[in-house]
């Protein structure tokens, strides 16, 4: 019987091997937020497991790296939180790239907390407001590429964004200024934004083929790092972003 068996077992071993993988894309993706407290059941077998490496989790996450001067907020189509955001990706990806960033966006969904409330910020508070290990992602774009980018979020209700101001009219973005020049559809800019976006996601697959650099620079990081370079400059609490990037005509 053994004779027979391991020639059968080589020729499974050979179709598995040599079988197509196939990729699979969500047709849908929805979230809700969940806050874990003190209050939430605990598994005893779990915290015995997780207890050696408690204390030093906590410490990390639970100290402080900045202060806030007020509170930001998420808002759309555009609100301090996320443009806290998009000019962390704008500063750091220049810093971690090397190159001149023309503009930052990020996705509404990417940001994961309503709010960062004035006073201290944690290291752990950070990882609440970015929880994934997404990249930042620099990509080489037309002027009718970022045209398209704008249009494509305008029918969302608009993006978070830095480097950049528009107007959203009829679901579309106008008067497009980039760096304070208009948008030319034949030149190139530098874009930086998620992997997950970079990759086709929130229906930007148009995305995809475009040239891009990557180093394994998680998005959280950049914002770690932006809030610490902050805080350097602005020992009395960070100040809120900019706003009026957006306008929005009804």
């Amino acid at each position: 019987m053994k004779l027979y068996l391991y020639p059968f077992l080589f020729v499974i071993t050979l179709v598995a091997c040599s079988t197509p993988q196939r990729g699979f894309n969500p047709a849908k993706v929805s979230y809700s937020q969940m806050r874990i407290t003190d209050k939430t059941n605990k598994d005893a077998n779990l915290v015995k497991l997780l207890a050696p490496y408690k204390d030093s989790v906590n410490n990390s996450m639970n100290g402080v790296i900045a202060t806030l001067q007020n509170t930001m907020e998420k808002r759309q189509p555009e609100g301090s939180l996320g443009n806290f955001v998009t000019d962390a990706q704008l500063i750091m990806g220049a810093e971690k790239f090397k190159r001149k960033v023309d503009l930052s966006i990020v996705n509404n969904g990417g940001i994961r907390l309503q709010e960062l409330t004035a006073g201290a910020i944690t290291r752990g508070k950070i990882f609440e407001l970015m929880p994934f290990d997404n990249e930042l992602i620099m990509l080489t774009m037309s002027g009718k590429n970022v045209q398209q980018l704008l249009d494509t979020t305008s029918k969302k209700g608009g993006w978070p964004i830095s480097g950049t101001t528009y107007t959203i009219e009829n679901k579309k973005a106008t008067n497009i200024l980039i760096g304070g020049a208009p948008i030319d559809e034949f030149a190139t800019y530098n874009v930086v934004l998620s992997d997950y976006l970079a990759n086709g996601g929130d229906n930007l697959d148009f995305l995809k083929a475009l040239p891009r650099v990557q180093k394994g620079y998680l998005l959280r990081d950049a914002i770690i790092d932006y809030v610490t370079k902050l805080n350097i400059s602005n020992p009395t609490g960070i100040p809120l972003p900019t706003m009026g990037r957006i306008v929005y005509i009804k």
